[in-house]
């Protein structure tokens, strides 16, 4: 599945889940969304996992990326 990763400051969290509500409404589950301050448990990082290696992985892996 496509994907596409977020990534922003903890203090831009409001412009990362507008981005994620964009992306649902114009394309649905169509697109697989990843960021750090997601509520949704499969769209940020694990917890206890290394937050930066999680990021690094996801950008590598990513189809598109907004920085």
């Amino acid at each position: 599945m496509p994907g596409v990763f977020i990534s922003h400051t903890h203090s831009d969290h409001r412009v990362a889940d507008a981005l994620n509500a964009l992306i649902e409404t114009l394309f649905g589950r169509d697109l697989k969304v990843r960021y750090s301050t997601a509520k949704e448990l499969e769209k940020k990082p694990p917890l206890g996992d290394d937050w930066f290696d999680w990021i690094v992985k996801e950008v590598h892996s990513t189809d598109v990326a907004f920085i």
